[in-house]
C-alpha cells in the first residue's frame, strides 16, 4: 500500500557532486616517502596511535560533506511517501465512491447545523477534488437501491445529488452500502480508487461493519470522516400505551414513555396531539440513561382513536413523535364458553364473570347467546354452550374464554389455536369438568406451537382454615395486567381463598411462557404463552364460587377486566410498524375477492400485493416509508372495511454513542485514514494522491550534516603548523622554518 516516489526525478543528476569532496581529499591526501636517518630519535616522537584517530576523523568529515550534497539532491528531486503504487510526478485517474450516512440519527442539530450538512459539505469537498475523467458514485447509508453502485463522470450531476440527500426516518445499513460500494469499485478500472465513509460513528450502524473487519480488506485507499457532534444530548419516545381507566367508565389512560440517553438529567413538555390538535401537555424529567413515563386521561366514545405523542423538540426531531391508532374506544366483544351452565344463578359457571365484565340491570344468569343490558363496560361478552361455541366465526372477538369447558375435540382446537396464532386472545379458567389428560393431549398436541402454557397434573384440595390456606400471591407487577392494578396492590389479594387449585407443571426452558402469579404455596396461578401473534392465558383456578372466594373480593373486577383487555389487545390496539416494515393481511384460502388499497400520511393511494401464501391469501403493502398514520380499505367477498395501523421510526437510531475512538483505531486498522470534523479533507486527499512530500525533511538534514559537518572539521582536523608542533614538540605554533632539500 505504500510505496517512494520523486517528483523531480531530474535533480537526482546533483548526486554526482558528491564526488566532489572525494577528489579533493584525494588530491589533498598525503603521500608518505621513505628517508634514511642515522639515528632513530626522531622516531620516537611520532605518535602512530594520533595518526590513526585523525585518519577516522577525516573521514567522518568526508561522509558529513557526502552527505549534504546527496541530502540537497534528494530535496531538490522532492520525495513522497505514496499510500497507492501509481507513478509519481504526475497525476492518475480516480474513481471515488462516497457513502454518506443519511439515517434519521444525522439530523441532530447542533449550533444550528444537522450532521447530514456537514456530511454533504465534506463529499462536496471530495467532488471538488477530482477532474473532469474521473469516476465517482454517491451511495446513501439509507434508502441506497443497487443504480447508487454505477460510476459516473458527471461530477455537476453527483454534486446535485448530494444537495439533495436528506435524512431517512429509518436507520439504514452501513453493510449494505458498503456491498454497493465494494461492487462499484470492483467494476472500476482505474489506478487510484478511494473510498470514503462519511458518518457520525454511531455505535448501532457502526457495530457491525467493525467486528466483521469489512474496511481492512478493501483494495482501496479508504477515508473514514466523522461528523458527529460533540456533546450529543438525546431524549426518545420510545412507547406509548392505551388501556380502560379501572374504574373509570369511558376513560382512556394514554402513557407515554420516553428514555434519556445523554449523561445527565434532561426536561421536556410532553404533548398528546389527538385530530390535528393539542389536548394536553405535561412536563417530564429522565435521569441520565433512564425513562420516564406520563399519562394523560382522555374520554372516548366507542369508536377509534388516533394521534400521536409529541416531545417538545429537543436535539433530534425525527423521534419526538410516537403515533399510534387504537381501538381502545370500541367495544371489546368477548366469546365466553359456559362448561357448567345452571338454572340458578349464583351457580352458574359464568355468572361472577359476565357480571364483573359488563354489569347487568336486574340478576340472574344471562341466556345462551345474549349480550344482556350494558351499563358504561366497554366489554361485551357473548356467552355460548360448548356446542354452540361450533358455530361462532372466531374472528369476530377480540378474546375467547373457556370457562370449565369439558368437551375439545380436534377440530375445535385446530379452529382455537389458528385463531391465536393469527393474533386472537385465549383465556383457560380451571375447574371440575376440566380433565388433565384430555387438556394435555389436545392443547399441547404440537410440540412446535401447543397452546396450552402447562403441563395439567391434576386438582389438589386445601383446607378453608389455618395455616394451610392457600392465597393468591407473587404477582408479576411489570406485567400488563398488574401494571395496571399497583393501586390496589396492598388491598385485597391477600383475603383471597382457594380450597381447590389445579397443579400445573412449568417448563422453565420455554422462552414463551411466564408466570404472571403464584399461589402462597408456589404453585402456578396465572400463566401466559406467546403463540404466534396472540397468547393464551390459564388460570389454576374457576372464575365462579366453587373453588375460590375471588369472585367476591374487591380484586376480582378489575383483575378480570385487566385479563381481558392485555389478551384483546388484537382488536384494542392496532399494529404499530416500523419504517420500511411490510405490513400484511391474512385471508382464509377460500376467500374469492380480495383488495386492500392503502392511504398513506400525505395522502397518497397503494394498492397492495395480494398472492397465496402458505395455505392463505396474503395482502402485503411494502410503501411504509414514512411515519404517521395509515388507512387501508379492505375488500372481500363479504364486503367493505377499513383498518388503521402507525408507522414508527426505529427508536433504537436515537442512541447517539459513538464508537470509542480507541476501538475504532483498532478495528479500522492502519490503512484507513480517520479524520475529524475539523480536519481538511481536501488537504489528505492530496496527500493520499500525491504522497506525503519529504523534501522538507531531507533539506532539513542537510542543513544539519553541514552544521555537524563545519564543527567537527574546526574540532577535529589540526592546521599544519599544529601537526609540525606536536612532531618538534613544541606546544606553540611552530615558527617559519626553512626549506630543506633531503637527497
Amino acid at each position: 500500500m505504500f510505496g517512494f516516489g520523486l517528483l523531480n526525478a531530474v535533480f537526482l543528476l546533483g548526486l554526482a557532486a558528491a564526488a566532489v569532496p572525494v577528489i579533493i581529499h584525494l588530491i589533498h591526501k598525503r603521500h608518505s616517502r621513505s628517508v634514511d636517518f642515522p639515528s632513530l630519535m626522531f622516531l620516537r616522537l611520532i605518535d602512530l596511535r594520533m595518526a590513526s584517530r585523525q585518519r577516522l576523523r577525516e573521514l567522518i568529515v568526508l561522509a558529513l560533506r557526502i552527505a549534504a550534497i546527496a541530502l540537497f539532491a534528494f530535496a531538490l528531486a522532492k520525495p513522497i511517501l505514496r499510500t497507492r503504487s501509481a507513478s509519481a510526478g504526475r497525476r492518475t485517474s480516480t474513481t471515488a465512491v462516497i457513502v454518506v450516512d443519511n439515517s434519521y440519527s444525522m439530523g441532530y442539530k447542533e449550533s444550528g447545523v444537522t450532521g447530514l450538512e456537514r456530511a454533504k459539505e465534506k463529499a462536496q469537498r471530495v467532488l471538488d477534488t477530482l477532474a473532469p475523467g474521473d469516476t465517482a458514485a454517491i451511495i446513501p447509508v439509507a434508502g441506497y437501491a443497487p443504480a447508487d453502485a454505477q460510476l459516473s463522470r458527471d461530477l455537476a450531476g453527483l454534486a446535485r445529488r448530494v444537495k439533495l440527500l436528506k435524512e431517512t426516518p429509518s436507520a439504514g445499513s452501513l453493510e449494505g452500502a458498503l456491498d454497493l460500494a465494494t461492487k462499484a469499485l470492483a467494476d472500476s478500472t482505474e489506478l487510484n480508487r478511494e473510498l470514503y465513509i462519511i458518518s457520525d460513528y454511531q455505535l448501532l450502524l457502526w457495530g457491525p461493519v467493525l467486528e466483521g473487519q469489512a474496511l481492512q480488506n478493501l483494495d482501496a485507499d479508504t477515508v473514514v470522516v466523522d461528523v458527529s457532534a460533540r456533546r450529543p444530548a438525546n431524549m426518545t419516545l420510545t412507547s406509548v400505551q392505551i388501556s380502560h381507566s379501572p374504574g373509570k367508565a369511558g376513560v382512556l389512560e394514554i402513557e407515554a414513555t420516553v428514555h434519556n440517553y445523554s449523561e445527565s438529567a434532561m426536561k421536556a413538555r410532553i404533548a398528546l396531539v389527538l385530530e390535528g390538535k393539542t389536548r394536553s401537555e405535561k412536563p417530564v424529567t429522565a435521569p441520565a440513561g433512564g425513562n420516564a413515563s406520563v399519562s394523560f386521561a382522555h374520554s372516548a366514545g366507542e369508536g377509534r382513536l388516533q394521534g400521536h405523542i409529541f416531545l417538545q423538540t429537543d436535539g433530534l426531531a425525527a423521534d419526538n413523535k410516537r403515533f399510534f391508532a387504537s381501538r381502545a374506544g370500541d367495544a371489546i366483544h368477548v366469546l365466553v364458553v359456559n362448561g357448567d351452565p345452571s338454572d340458578i344463578w349464583d351457580l352458574d359457571e359464568t355468572y361472577y364473570l359476565t357480571t364483573a365484565l359488563a354489569p347487568r340491570r336486574g340478576s340472574g344468569a344471562p341466556d345462551e347467546g345474549s349480550q344482556g343490558p350494558v351499563s358504561t363496560s366497554p366489554v361485551r361478552p357473548r356467552v355460548v354452550s360448548e356446542r354452540g361455541l361450533r358455530s361462532e366465526k372466531l374472528g369476530d372477538y377480540a378474546a375467547v374464554i373457556l370457562a370449565n369447558v369439558r368437551n375439545l375435540d380436534e377440530a375445535l382446537v385446530s379452529d382455537i389455536g389458528e385463531y391465536v396464532r393469527q393474533g386472537g386472545g385465549l383465556v383457560i379458567f380451571s375447574g371440575d369438568q376440566v380433565k388433565p389428560e384430555t387438556y394435555n393431549s389436545e392443547l399441547r398436541r404440537s410440540p412446535q406451537s401447543p397452546l396450552l402454557p402447562c403441563k395439567l397434573i391434576g386438582s389438589r384440595e386445601y383446607a378453608q382454615v389455618g395455616d394451610s390456606q392457600i392465597t393468591l400471591a407473587r404477582m408479576d407487577w411489570e406485567h400488563a395486567i398488574f401494571s395496571g392494578l399497583k393501586g390496589i396492590r396492598d388491598h385485597g389479594f391477600d383475603t383471597t381463598r382457594f380450597t381447590k387449585i389445579m397443579i400445573c407443571e412449568e417448563d422453565s426452558e420455554d422462552k414463551s411462557v411466564s408466570v404472571l402469579a403464584r399461589f402462597s404455596n408456589g404453585f402456578p396461578a396465572l400463566i401466559e404463552r406467546k403463540a404466534g401473534a396472540g397468547s393464551v392465558l390459564f388460570f389454576a383456578s374457576t372464575c365462579d364460587r366453587d373453588w375460590t372466594n375471588m369472585p367476591v373480593r374487591p380484586v376480582y373486577l378489575p383483575l378480570v377486566h385487566q385479563i381481558v383487555r392485555c389478551i384483546a389487545s388484537r382488536q384494542q390496539h392496532l399494529a404499530s410498524f416500523l419504517v420500511g416494515e411490510p405490513v400484511r393481511y391474512t385471508f382464509p384460502p377460500t376467500e374469492k375477492k380480495v383488495e386492500v388499497a392503502v392511504t398513506d400520511p400525505a395522502g397518497r393511494a397503494f394498492e397492495a400485493k395480494v398472492e397465496p401464501a402458505g395455505g392463505a391469501i396474503t395482502a402485503t403493502f411494502i410503501n411504509t416509508l414514512t411515519p404517521g398514520i395509515y388507512n387501508a380499505a379492505i375488500r372481500t367477498s363479504a364486503g367493505k372495511q377499513g383498518e388503521y395501523f402507525a408507522v414508527n421510526v426505529d427508536v433504537s437510531e436515537g442512541d447517539l454513542s459513538r464508537v470509542p475512538a480507541s476501538q475504532a483505531r483498532e478495528m479500522l486498522g492502519p490503512s484507513v485514514v480517520q479524520l475529524g470534523p475539523a480536519d481538511d479533507i481536501a488537504s489528505a486527499i492530496w496527500r493520499m494522491r500525491t504522497g506525503v512530500k519529504l523534501w522538507d525533511y531531507f533539506f532539513y538534514l542537510a542543513l544539519l550534516a553541514l552544521l555537524v559537518e563545519g564543527w567537527l572539521a574546526n574540532r577535529f582536523v589540526p592546521h599544519t603548523a599544529e601537526v609540525q608542533g606536536r612532531l618538534t614538540g613544541q606546544t606553540t605554533p611552530a615558527r617559519k622554518t626553512e626549506k630543506v632539500s633531503v637527497n
